[in-house]
This record gives C-alpha cells, sequence and structure tokens, in this order.
C-alpha cells in the first residue's frame, strides 16, 4: 500500500509529516499491559495487538511520523495539521500511534511535576474513545483521533470526573467575554471543560472537586497562563429541545438558571449566547427566561462562558433523541455546584 497516496488529499498535513523531526517510533513487544491501563476494552485487545505495526511496513513510516508530530507540539497551543480519517490503515492504526507516543507525553509530564495518577487518567480517554466508537457504530475503531491529540501533547487533563483542556479564546467568543464584563478577551488564556462518557454520573460533588483540583492544578503546573475564563459548550442548550423533552427535563430549566450576558457569532455556529452564572442571596439559582421563545435549527449551539471561580454548566453525555445523535444531560444544581 502506498501510504503517501493516501495522504495527497491532505497536502499540509503530508508537508507537516514530512518535515517533522524527532524520537524513534517504539512499540512494546507485549503491548497488551500498557493497552489495559489505556483502558483499551477488553473486546479490542486482541484485534489491536495483532495488527500492530512492524518496522520496514508503510504504516510504519506514517505511525512514526504522527508520533514526531505530536512530539514536536508537545504543551505548545498552536498544534500541528489534525489526524484525517484513514480507513484503508484499519480501524486501530491511531491506537497503535498514541500507544507509541505514550512515553513522550508521561516524560513531559515528569518534567512538569504532574501526579502519574493525572498522567495515566488522561491517557485513559484512548479506551474510552474506543467504548464511544463501539457504542456509536457497533463495530471496534476509535473516536476522533483528532481530539485524542490534546491528550498526547500535554495540553488536555483529566481532574476527577471533568477534563480541562488549555486554550486561548478565539476573537469572537473573547469579545463576547469581554463585552459581558469579564477579566479577558481575543486571544485570553482559558480552560476548555469537558464531560467524558462512561465516567459515572455528573455528580455535584465530583464536578465541585474537579473545579477545585483544576484552580490547584493549572497555576502550579502552567504558571505562565493566567487563566481568568472557563469555557463549556454545547449545542444541546437549543431551546427547541423543548419539543422533544418533558417539561421537567433537566436541560428545559437550563435557559431559567443563566441569564444571557452577551450573543457570540461563529462561522458554522450563529447566534451562540453567552451566559454567566449568578445566585441569587441563600444560594438559589435565579429565575430567568430571556429569550426562550427564541428558535434555531437543531445543530447550533451556545457557548457558556465562566469566570474561573464559577462551575461552567455542565452537561452528561448519554442516549439518542429522535432518532438523532444527541446527548440527555445532567444539569448541575447551581445552587450547589457555583463556589464564589
Amino acid at each position: 500500500m502506498d501510504v503517501k497516496a493516501l495522504l495527497h488529499a491532505h497536502p499540509e498535513w503530508l508537508a507537516h509529516l514530512e518535515s517533522a523531526d524527532g524520537p524513534d517510533l517504539v512499540l512494546p513487544a507485549d503491548p497488551v499491559p500498557e493497552l489495559l491501563r489505556l483502558t483499551v476494552p477488553h473486546e479490542d485487545l486482541g484485534a489491536v495487538a495483532g495488527h500492530q505495526a512492524r518496522a520496514g511496513q508503510r504504516q510504519w513510516w506514517l505511525a512514526e511520523r504522527c508520533v514526531r508530530s505530536l512530539v514536536s507540539t508537545m504543551g505548545s497551543l498552536d498544534g500541528p495539521p489534525f489526524f484525517q480519517p484513514l480507513p484503508e490503515l484499519g480501524p486501530y492504526f491511531y491506537v497503535h500511534v498514541f500507544l507509541g507516543a505514550v512515553p513522550h507525553t508521561l516524560a513531559y509530564h515528569r518534567e512538569l511535576g504532574i501526579a502519574p495518577e493525572v498522567s495515566w487518567a488522561t491517557l485513559a480517554d484512548l479506551g474510552r474513545c474506543m467504548a464511544v466508537h463501539r457504542k456509536r457504530y457497533g463495530h471496534g475503531g476509535l473516536h476522533a483521533p483528532f481530539w485524542l491529540m490534546l491528550h498526547a501533547r500535554g495540553v488536555l487533563y483529566a481532574l476527577g470526573r471533568l477534563q480541562f483542556n488549555r486554550d486561548t479564546l478565539s476573537a469572537s467568543v473573547g469579545e463576547a467575554v469581554r463585552a459581558a464584563g469579564m477579566p479577558a478577551g481575543p486571544g485570553s488564556p482559558a480552560l476548555g471543560v469537558h464531560i467524558p462518557d462512561f465516567l459515572g454520573p455528573l455528580a455535584p460533588a465530583a464536578c465541585d472537586a474537579s473545579f477545585a483540583l483544576a484552580r490547584e492544578f493549572f497555576p502550579r503546573h502552567f504558571p505562565g497562563e493566567q487563566v481568568r475564563v472557563m469555557t463549556c459548550g454545547s449545542w444541546l442548550l437549543d431551546d427547541q429541545l423543548g419539543a422533544y423533552l418533558p417539561d421537567d427535563s433537566n436541560i428545559l430549566a437550563l435557559p431559567a438558571a443563566l441569564p444571557p450576558a452577551g450573543t457570540v457569532r461563529r462561522r458554522r455556529h450563529a447566534g451562540l449566547r453567552v451566559r454567566r452564572a449568578r445566585r441569587r442571596p441563600g444560594g438559589a439559582a435565579p429565575a430567568h427566561a430571556a429569550g426562550a421563545g427564541h428558535r434555531r435549527p437543531p445543530g447550533r449551539r451556545r457557548h457558556l462562558v465562566r469566570p474561573p471561580r464559577l462551575a461552567p454548566l455542565l452537561i452528561h453525555p448519554a442516549e439518542n433523541l429522535a432518532g438523532r445523535p444527541t446527548w440527555r444531560p445532567h444539569v448541575l444544581d447551581f445552587g450547589h455546584a457555583v463556589r464564589k
């Protein structure tokens, strides 16, 4: 198989891979113990181990350069071109790439003084993304390899129930943040908040603990990044979900809990709302239904922005809705989860 021919549709990526310098690819002779640490599902272990690339194969060239791509941009917010879908190389090609990157990611974490338990909890998302792929498509594979590049490059970290990735505010989100009176703007350091699947209930106490860990973790290990804002975005905040969900759904309670602070306009997702969490005296969330009558086509998203001392709204992925891939949320009790 001519691997480079597969990449001709992605010239920028191919040029990057050809120019990337870095270590030689080393894969364990027996990958199973490490795959288990990465939480690779048991039903995939045999297939992953049996299809591991070998030195001298054309796939080895590509796998090695993918690892070099990750290592050469380790810790940088300016990442390399995304890994592209390559079904011709089989469902587990990128599993081997991330397996080959593990020693380099761990070395970077050690340099920063990051605890091993945080490192392995972060890298365990590899197995979780394989489980998500099987749940969605009914067969083995790896969901969203481009997403796992953040983990492998030291940009995203799992801290308890939630994940946090180092980022900067885009122009549109940053302007909305500034207009809302928050101490940040376009290009300001920020943290993206994510809720992984297959990690149990989204309990308010667990989320409180994650935010507490994040407030301690990032200033300690990345002191040069003065984060003032966390963001969490989801199209699940679309008002039209009211046509599908029962009146007592947690999703429908969300707009009432968050008064609007501005509007974000982004390519592909117009009309995103920025909302700021507040509390009434005594800790109760305010009732505010501004914009409740507004309707947009499903698929557009609201983008929530919070100061780091406030908990962003969080939604836990689960099931399908009306035959479309979607999620059933468990919304945080702001009276409990938002801390000043």
